[in-house]
This record gives structure tokens, sequence and C-alpha cells, in this order.
């Protein structure tokens, strides 16, 4: 969370046996989420006040946690949680989500994910527990010093609403984050 110290950040980079601190990551991880996009969302079920996968340059929110803060052994102690996390290991940040959620830490998460793993356990898991599913039609454009100028995502993207939401069931958003149908 931004205004940690060194002394309170973990040095700890597993979780289940699993590598999910900074030496975890395959790909660069600052795909920075569009601002549309954003800002659509936190008008629907927001306004978030917390970003648990972040850096210094892409927060969402006022509060957040880097790489280095190491979510994963953090309280996400907020009302709404914002989750863009790294795709390398999407399961451990919805376990962590549903253990956070289970802990009373927030009343609600919505976490922007790949919508072309259908197949993975975390996918089911999620799509069972989340009180909204939204696809996004498009595939957004991430931006960031790794994202090429322009290009959009090479998959579609989705998100997921785990907690209280004002709208439920499985929709489409466009990619301002606006709905565009509802099937209850």
């Amino acid at each position: 969370m931004a205004g940690l110290t060194g002394n309170e950040r973990t040095t700890t980079h597993t979780l289940n046996g699993a590598y999910v601190g900074p030496k975890a990551s395959r790909a660069p991880p600052d795909h920075r989420t569009p601002e549309k996009l954003f800002k659509g969302l936190s008008d629907l079920f927001g306004p978030f006040d917390l970003d648990v996968a972040s850096s210094n340059e892409n927060a969402k929110c006022e509060r957040y946690f880097t790489e280095e803060d190491n979510a994963f052994f953090q309280d996400w102690k907020a009302e709404n949680v914002w989750c863009n996390p790294p795709y390398h290991n999407i399961k451990e940040w919805i376990d962590t989500s549903l253990i956070q959620y289970e802990k009373g830490n927030f009343s609600r998460i919505l976490l922007l994910l790949p919508a072309n793993r259908t197949e993975q356990k975390w996918f089911k898991k999620a799509m069972m527990r989340s009180s909204f599913v939204g696809f996004i039609t498009g595939r957004l454009k991430f931006h960031g010093p790794h994202s090429m100028k322009n290009s959009a995502s090479p998959f579609a993207s989705m998100i997921f609403v785990i907690g209280g939401s004002p709208i439920e069931g499985i929709g489409f958003l466009d990619r301002s984050g606006m709905i565009e149908e509802v099937i209850q």
C-alpha cells in the first residue's frame, strides 16, 4: 500500500508453494487499465478505494498495493476493491480475493481478467462466486511502457464482481464500462 516502509514489506514470494511476488513475472506487468473503462466501471460499481494490483505509475486508487507490497500478504481493508492483476497467476488472485471477502475485508471487488481462459479451474470458481460477470465487447487497448502503440489486446476481457453488486447476472459491457445488456 502506498506509504508502507521497507520494514513492513514482506520478502516472502510464495503462496501454497507457488511464486506470487515480484520474481514471478513472466511478462512485463504494466498493462494499464484504460481510463475510460475504469471511469465507467467506477460510476457503475464504485467508487473504488483500494487497487490491489498496481504500480506507483498505474494505480487507479489513492490507496494501492505494488508488487513490492505483495497484496497476497496484506489485508484488503476497503469498501470497494479494484483488481487488474498480472495474468500469469490469476488463480492466486481469485483465491486471495475470495479469502479476503470471506474475512469481511471488503464489500465488493471487481476483477478485470482475460475472457479466453474458460477451461481453467479459476474461471469456474470465479463464475460461481460472482454476483455479476460482464463480458467486454471488443478488445481493450491497455497502455503502458510495455504496450505497443495503438494495439489492442490479443484477447477479449471480462469483469467478475464478487460481493454486493447493483447489477446481478451475466451481461455485456462496452469498452467504456457501460452496460449493453444483462441476462438475468
